[in-house]
């Protein structure tokens, strides 16, 4: 409700303050339409958040144009956001954000450069030490192999997607 009513009252602070925590609260609750709404009201006031928070932001959107169906949009948003943070450095946000790319590529009708962003996400990822994020990675680089019918290849990448997912302990991923 703050949301909404900052919004109608051009109080732009308030909505980069309550905006981003209630799109997170109700795709939380599988509200991804309410999300997508909040994001839509705190994307074009970005420019007043750090680097980071932008960052962060547009990989959430990136998702929520995603469960809507908006793929190519999802793309873009997830590009900017994998920029931001190859910019700023976060190789392990990089590598999340990338996964976003990949995803979204995918499903709208890019294979090819679908496969380029998970397998630079893999990379990117590679040498951070963080497992829970390399575990991500490699389970979403595995579905790309095979919803590309590289099924065997698929396989061994999801076994090893398997075992950084429970070191990680990320039963989610298993």
């Amino acid at each position: 409700r703050i949301v909404h009513h900052a919004v109608a009252a051009g109080e732009v602070g308030t909505v980069l303050s309550y905006g981003p925590r209630a799109a997170r609260e109700a795709a939380q609750a599988g509200a991804h339409s309410q999300a997508l709404a909040h994001y839509e009201h705190v994307v074009p006031h970005l420019d007043a958040l750090p680097a980071d928070a932008q960052a962060q932001i547009l990989v959430e959107y990136a998702w929520q144009l995603y469960a809507a169906y908006r793929f190519v949009e999802a793309v873009e948003v997830a590009e900017r956001a994998a920029q931001i943070w190859d910019r700023l450095g976060d190789r392990v946000a990089l590598g999340e954000a990338l996964v976003a790319v990949s995803r979204s590529r995918y499903m709208a009708d890019r294979p090819g450069p679908a496969m380029a962003a998970i397998e630079e996400a893999v990379r990117v990822l590679a040498d951070t030490g963080n497992t829970a994020a390399q575990a991500y990675a490699e389970a979403y680089h595995g579905a790309v192999l095979s919803l590309t019918d590289r099924f065997e290849a698929a396989l061994e990448q999801l076994a090893l997607a398997t075992e950084l997912a429970e070191r990680a302990n990320r039963p989610d991923l298993v």
